[in-house]
């Protein structure tokens, strides 16, 4: 729920969110806790299930959203892997869309071609400027750009959180 008003215990000197400066956070959410693995050996962007929702309180302010997690690319029998990442946005009632270029890459590569596995830690964050009052939602999605597969959360046992901050704008 955002906030209004902040009641500091003198009545009608309560502070609004219009006192506050531009920068200040006035609403945080935290999406989905993804603790199973996500997969995919598609050549194209799918859709993880790590989601946060948003719904401001000024369509002057922004949003801060960002992804972490625990994220794996690899090659059974090559000497490449990569993958991609992206935050795709939804306004309202509306579809997902790709938020702006914003993409986050994990490439390995092994010269000697026979195989290759990399792990590595995901953040994710982007500061958007969706100008509505209307539910904002930001998906993570990602591709497997060359190589076999890629996970988000690969041995399933790590979690993937996401959240959204209002900032006034």
């Amino acid at each position: 729920m955002a906030l209004s008003k902040i009641d500091i215990g003198k009545g009608s000197d309560a502070i609004t969110v219009g006192d506050l400066p531009t920068g200040s956070i006035i609403q945080v959410t935290q999406g989905t806790i993804f603790t199973g693995n996500f997969s995919t050996n598609t050549g194209s962007w799918v859709a993880t299930t790590l989601e946060v929702s948003l719904t401001p309180i000024s369509s002057s302010n922004k949003i801060m959203v960002e992804f972490s997690g625990a994220i794996r690319c690899y090659n059974t029998s090559g000497n490449d892997a990569q993958g991609g990442w992206r935050i795709y946005r939804k306004i309202g009632s509306g579809s997902y869309a790709q938020l702006n270029t914003h993409e986050f890459t994990h490439r390995a590569y092994d010269y000697g071609g026979s195989g290759l596995i990399s792990d590595v830690p995901l953040n994710i964050q982007y500061l958007d400027s969706p100008s509505t009052t209307d539910a904002v939602s930001y998906k993570l999605y990602g591709n497997r750009l060359a190589g076999s597969q890629i996970e988000l959360n690969p041995d399933a046992q790590d979690e993937s959180y996401a959240f959204a901050m209002e900032v006034v704008g």
